[in-house]
């Protein structure tokens, strides 16, 4: 397997944001009912999709950090 480019990288980021508004909105509505199987399931993808975020960006560049200053 060939490694990811900085746009697939990007893509994933742009990805797991996602995933983490649905994971969001599932654990929210998990704790209205008190499913908290459910809830702790959804918190458990929120931390993944938190990690593949991390180890997504922690691949780029400083130069590529530099040319791009509104990236937090």
């Amino acid at each position: 397997m060939s490694p990811r480019d900085k746009t697939q990288r990007l893509h994933d980021v742009v990805e797991r944001i996602g995933r983490i508004s649905f994971s969001e909105s599932m654990l929210v509505k998990a704790e209205e009912v008190e499913d908290w199987d459910v809830a702790k399931t959804a918190f458990d993808s929120i931390l993944y999709d938190l990690v593949v975020i991390g180890e997504a960006v922690k691949t780029f560049r400083d130069d590529f950090m530099e040319r791009h200053p509104e990236i937090p």
